[in-house]
């Protein structure tokens, strides 16, 4: 189920990137977990301008990682051309730089400094070492530099910048309080389902950013010293009618979700 989930989840992402550019042309920064991450969405953002920001890695790490680093080193009126650059885990050889003899580009290594170095056998290149050139030979993809570049964006933001991605399995939690974790809804109808999800999922948003803005007035007392003492039951009520009027209908209060269910979200 989880792995259905990621494929969905990718699938939607890449249909969505070029519609997600074009509602908001001042995106440059999206923020995504490590099931988003994929060889076709990194492409499609860099074609978008977009700077990608994973903010978890999965699968395993690197124990002797090759660090791939980009320039670009000449226009055309098609194309633009890069240059890359590999450091390996061993500080003590300088960094290579890469050509393209074929379809991948290429790092050659001097053997010489390798055969001293601590990551010797968990060397990614110890299965192309050509003892006989004493060269060690590292090859990768242009995608491959995107995938590590989209692993290293997050660390270099500030740390108030860094968990800026709600978390989804915390909304999934929040979305099921108002069914007392029975898995049964508390209305009944396909009318007042979708308005108590568009609902939920309204308040969900807004407790969000008054927990935050409180979280940042804790030391100013005034903050809720001028929110009334109702604020959570007009706010409810607020936003029911506010759905109402999508649907351009006029329902009795008493026909909507149970309010103070909406108001635990706060």
């Amino acid at each position: 189920m989880f792995l259905l989930v990621c494929i969905i989840s990718l699938r939607l992402l890449h249909s969505r990137i070029d519609q997600l550019k074009d509602k908001t042309p001042d995106l440059e920064e999206l923020h995504h977990d490590g099931g988003m991450g994929s060889t076709a969405n990194d492409i499609k953002l860099e074609q978008q301008g977009i700077t990608p920001v994973q903010t978890a890695i999965k699968g395993t790490t690197a124990k002797a990682p090759m660090t791939i680093s980009c320039q670009p080193s000449a226009h055309t009126d098609t194309e633009t051309t890069s240059s890359y650059t590999v450091q390996c885990a061993n500080e003590q050889h300088p960094a290579v730089i890469a050509d393209k003899p074929s379809k991948n580009h290429r790092a050659v290594f001097d053997l010489s400094i390798c055969a001293k170095c601590p990551f010797y056998e968990l060397c990614p290149t110890r299965s192309s070492r050509k003892h006989t050139k004493g060269i060690a030979v590292y090859r990768f993809t242009p995608e491959d530099y995107l995938r590590q570049q989209r692993h290293r964006n997050i660390a270099t933001l500030p740390p108030e910048r860094q968990k800026l991605r709600p978390n989804v399995e915390a909304t999934i939690a929040q979305m099921r309080k108002g069914e007392k974790r029975t898995g049964k809804l508390p209305v009944r109808g396909l009318l007042n389902t979708s308005l108590y999800g568009i609902a939920m999922s309204i308040m969900i948003n807004f407790g969000r950013i008054f927990r935050y803005q409180g979280v940042k007035s804790a030391k100013n007392s005034l903050f809720r010293l001028f929110l009334p003492s109702n604020f959570r039951e007009l706010l409810t009520e607020l936003f029911l009618q506010y759905t109402l009027s999508i649907f351009n209908c006029n329902i009795p209060i008493s026909f909507l979700p149970n309010q103070p269910k909406l108001q635990r979200v706060f």
